[in-house]
């Protein structure tokens, strides 16, 4: 058997290794050994070595086989780089929470000019330092295991509104660092109960940044791009477009506009697609931020809490203190901004819609979807979707009338929306029923679907056309 494996195994290992994967009674088969056991182990093999692995299983005592801690002395041998397992970061938790933090790094506001590369290296060897089995651990590789296994509930956790407020004065304080460098690095010390990718992916939120703005020009490359290739490489595509366009979005934005494409023409979609002010309608979030900002500049500053405090799940009142501790200046430059961008949003909210134009006395009620209105261009258009008809172009159709041209803007909004078929809505108008509806007959696509030998048309009488002949 020795002789057939890729790197001329010994048969002494072939053995051992068959023995570990068929054996089933093994309890500790799939289970990471302890730090009380990994010590154990590398104590054995100072005795025995390397000659004997089944003495050192038969001494470990807790029904490891020889295989198993041959692999586990390979892996937690001394000389490895990030090989800190959960129990070895709990088992040194005492010692880094001795450790005081805060003397030196500074909560300051001479934290971004004082850091140095000399002392950030001075940093890490005395925070590794304490890490007494990986001393080749890396600062930031030791902090997010001591947060991930100290505080296990903070991913879960969701945001609170003292969290937003912090992490804006935060960025506010450090407008000129991320604007050089674009790098919220900095927020492992500011903000420690969270990690920094969290704190990255919630600005993003907050900002509306994860919508991706199309230009017409980047429609264009997309459309010439899937015409000209027949399969797609979406992630390298993207890289071309920009930074804030990935491999996800700019295959979605490729089937929308595919799907758009069939009854619409691009320029009405980019048309239709320039009305939308993304970036107003992604801040009618920020003034609720403006009171809370307001009441802390009524409060005298407080002193800043220790950094042992932040790290463990602060509750609300370490959280509103800490806040309290930032200058006054940052804080009214923060409410300065907001304010600004609170005036762009209220101005963009006052301005009505085309509905709203059309129909300025009517008031917008949530559609329920389950019932079906004759006469309403919402419920028509929801009615059509859960059917699965489709509708024809609108090039294609003369003179639309307001009701037909509201039911196409609706059914734009249900279709992005996925339909399950086996589901009976007997609620709803059949198919053959809708064809039969007068106000909407001219706009509707035939059903391509096979013809029953017994009943063709399925009770529909059909004119010369195909077209089914309506009510009266």
């Amino acid at each position: 058997m020795s002789l057939h494996t890729s790197k001329n195994c010994t048969a002494e290992d072939c053995q051992r290794l068959w023995e570990t994967v068929v054996l089933p009674n093994l309890k500790h088969q799939k289970q990471k050994m302890g730090l009380n056991d990994i010590q154990k182990l590398m104590a054995l093999v100072k005795i025995w070595g390397d000659r004997s692995w089944d003495a050192v299983a038969s001494g470990m005592g807790r029904g490891y086989s020889a295989f198993q801690c041959f692999s586990a002395y390979e892996y937690f041998s001394p000389g490895e780089i990030d090989t800190t397992t959960r129990d070895q970061i709990r088992h040194n938790e005492t010692q880094l929470g001795v450790y005081k933090f805060n003397k030196v790094v500074k909560l300051g506001n001479e934290f971004l000019s004082n850091i140095t590369k000399e002392k950030f290296a001075n940093l890490a060897c005395q925070v590794t330092g304490v890490l007494v089995d990986a001393p080749n651990i890396p600062l930031q590789t030791m902090a997010e295991h001591y947060n991930r296994f100290s505080n296990p509930d903070v991913q879960k956790r969701t945001f609170k509104l003292v969290e937003d407020l912090l992490l804006l004065v935060c960025m506010v304080k450090m407008r000129a660092y991320l604007i050089q460098d674009k790098s919220f690095a900095p927020l492992r010390y500011y903000l420690p109960w969270r990690f920094v990718s969290t704190w990255a992916c919630r600005a993003d939120i907050i900002f509306g940044r994860k919508t991706a703005v199309w230009s017409r020009e980047e429609d264009l490359k997309l459309l010439q791009y899937a015409a000209n290739k027949q399969k797609f490489d979406w992630k390298l595509f993207s890289l071309k477009l920009g930074p804030d366009k990935n491999r996800k979005n700019t295959r979605g934005r490729y089937v929308r506009l595919q799907e758009r494409l069939r009854y619409e023409s691009f320029d009405n979609i980019r048309q239709e697609y320039e009305k939308q002010d993304r970036n107003c309608a992604a801040y009618t979030s920020f003034p609720k931020y403006i009171k809370p900002l307001q009441d802390v500049l009524n409060f005298p500053q407080s002193e800043v809490p220790s950094y042992e405090q932040l790290c463990h799940s602060p509750d609300d009142t370490i959280l509103w203190n800490y806040l309290q501790s930032f200058d006054k200046i940052i804080i009214e430059e923060t409410l300065r901004d907001l304010k600004e961008v609170a005036v762009h949003a209220e101005q963009f909210l006052k301005l009505p819609n085309e509905k709203q134009l059309a129909y300025p006395h009517e008031k917008s009620k949530p559609i329920d979807r389950r019932k079906f209105v004759r006469g309403d261009s919402a419920s028509t258009a929801s009615a059509i979707h859960l059917r699965k008809v489709a509708l024809k172009p609108k090039e294609e159709v003369e003179n639309l009338t307001t009701f037909q041209m509201e039911v196409y803007s609706h059914f734009e909004c249900f279709k992005a929306k996925s339909v399950k078929t086996r589901t009976e809505r007997k609620y709803l108008p059949s198919v053959s029923e809708l064809l039969k509806m007068a106000e909407i007959h001219s706009i509707l696509c035939p059903p391509k679907s096979k013809v029953n030998k017994e009943n063709p048309t399925d009770g529909v009488t059909l004119d010369d056309n195909g077209y089914p002949i309506l009510d009266t």
